[in-house]
């Protein structure tokens, strides 16, 4: 029976959605871009258990700390080729500026859970 029971705060599902939304093998890590300041609220909204689903390094970025966009930037160039996922309350708009600081190809991948999905190759 144990096999079969899986808690709700584990990340299965959200693998399989995002296996199912993205083109999983043009990326090396994914990157969530949350609408806080707060370390304590990344720890919370990221779903960290996708690393282990996915095979993925996985990034929590707080946009609105001091340093959120240099974070990003940071991220991808590490990386190379990142899923970035947007939070919904924050918008893609707002992440336009780093993104162009550390330019590289950007593709719209559409929305997954609410949040906005780019595929950024540097």
């Amino acid at each position: 029976a144990a096999y079969d029971w899986h808690s709700a705060d584990d990340n299965r599902q959200a693998a399989a959605e995002l296996r199912a939304a993205t083109p999983v093998e043009r990326y090396r890590a994914i990157i969530f871009v949350e609408n806080t300041a707060v370390g304590y609220t990344i720890e919370e909204a990221t779903p960290w258990g996708l690393r282990l689903y996915l095979g993925k390094v996985i990034y929590g970025i707080p946009w609105l700390a001091p340093h959120g966009g240099e974070a990003l930037c940071h991220a991808l160039h590490n990386q190379g080729r990142a899923l970035v996922v947007i939070d919904p309350d924050l918008g893609p708009k707002a992440i336009e500026p780093a993104l162009a600081q550390c330019p590289g190809k950007v593709t719209e991948l559409g929305t997954w859970r609410k949040d906005v999905l780019k595929l950024v190759e540097l």
